[in-house]
């Protein structure tokens, strides 16, 4: 029988939605994210309604879109991702129920707040505590197994937590803190950092074993040179480095991610969508930070160019493969089999990215490239949630847990 349709033969519940981290910060992340393009695209954003809220946010416009991107979109997936992960790694049992409910629970609080707060501390406090938490719940994990390997996992979190914290403080008082536009260019680099650590220890596993083709090994200083390097890129922005500096990391940087995805690359990755969407990932991010660095030096329309080549090209690909294959492999699916409108999901990611570019071009039709872009992008995740919510908001139909 199809698994999609022995799904939904079994019913909902709050327990099997709540019974690992990737079900609810998928399904949420996506639905933000949908929300969140689309609003963007066509221009509204907070304050919703003007004065007839009486209220007057902190987070408006960009800062509200950015904040929402990264640390609400973004901060889902990479959450829901490595608290899957973890339980992998260590055998130990899952963050579920009560206590996986609790840290939904703040990151709800904190997209509430973040959109309708006038308030620092009303955004900070819930938002702090997500990080906390969720870094708390990591390290135990690989403390009590004593994996050392896995010890930087919690600290890339709480360094990502640490960059939205800065944003909102910045906000509040610019004349203090940095601009905020460069903790929220920083926050994209630390994703980035996520991405490659995660990106180096599966993506040429998973190759190897839909493909059936010899492992490619990678060696530690690829660790060091991406992550390390995505992590020092996100530092010299906050502290104003140099544009030559800026140019050396992002160069240096951004080989080091596509040295990997050289290495990595076989002509038969072609065959296999749901392999080829993570090398197209791994590769975009890696170009995006090369370009980044010849930006700066730029009009500020193809700096804001070359981030989104990052998010929406890079991070679409990686997350939107990522999230398909970790849901299937924990809700009975097979992993590198994609499901029906996913090969074209992947491929709305490559025209979001292309039409994003376009948008920064100073041509008439910019606008209309920018509402396209998030189409495209929009229309991805509905397709992921189309064909995901029956999955994670229901029992694996097999029985085990997942």
């Amino acid at each position: 029988m199809d698994p999609n349709r022995m799904h939904t033969q079994l019913a909902p519940s709050v327990s099997a939605w709540l019974a690992m981290a990737f079900r609810p910060f998928y399904l949420l992340g996506s639905l933000l994210v949908v929300v969140n393009v689309l609003l963007w695209g066509w221009g509204i954003a907070p304050p919703f309604g003007g004065t007839t809220l009486r209220v007057d946010p902190l987070l408006t416009s960009l800062f509200w879109h950015g904040h929402e991107m990264v640390w609400g979109f973004g901060g889902a997936i990479v959450v829901g991702f490595l608290h899957t992960a973890v339980t992998n790694w260590t055998g130990l049992p899952p963050l579920a129920g009560i206590r996986l409910g609790a840290l939904v629970l703040l990151w709800l609080i904190t997209r509430v707040a973040a959109t309708f707060s006038p308030s620092l501390l009303g955004i900070a406090i819930p938002a702090a505590l997500f990080w906390l938490a969720a870094a708390e719940t990591l390290w135990f994990r690989v403390w009590k197994r004593q994996q050392v390997r896995n010890y930087p996992v919690p600290l890339l979190v709480l360094v990502l937590g640490a960059l939205e914290l800065g944003f909102l403080a910045s906000i509040g008082d610019q004349s203090v803190w940095s601009n905020p536009l460069a903790f929220l260019e920083a926050g994209v680099f630390a994703i980035a950092a996520i991405i490659a650590f995660m990106g180096l220890r599966v993506i040429s596993f998973f190759t190897s074993r839909a493909l059936s083709l010899e492992q490619v090994p990678t060696p530690a200083y690829s660790l060091g040179l991406t992550v390390l390097g995505a992590e020092a890129l996100a530092c010299a922005l906050l502290f104003d480095a140099p544009r030559f500096v800026v140019l050396v990391l992002s160069v240096a940087t951004g080989v080091a991610y596509l040295e990997r995805s050289v290495r990595w690359y076989h002509p038969r990755i072609w065959e296999n969508p749901m392999v080829w969407v993570l090398h197209l990932g791994f590769a975009a991010t890696g170009l995006g930070i090369l370009a980044f660095g010849l930006a700066v030096w730029s009009e500020s329309g193809w700096r804001s160019a070359v981030l989104h080549l990052i998010t929406v090209g890079g991070m679409g690909w990686m997350i939107l493969g990522m999230i398909t294959r970790t849901a299937l492999g924990h809700t009975g699916g097979n992993p590198n089999r994609a499901p029906r409108g996913l090969r074209f999901a992947f491929f709305l990611i490559g025209a979001a990215t292309a039409t994003r570019l376009f948008a920064a071009a100073p041509v008439s039709w910019a606008g209309w490239s920018l509402r396209l872009s998030a189409l495209f992008f929009a229309s991805a995740f509905v397709l992921y949630l189309t064909r995901f919510i029956p999955r994670l908001i229901r029992p694996r139909p097999d029985g085990r847990p997942g």
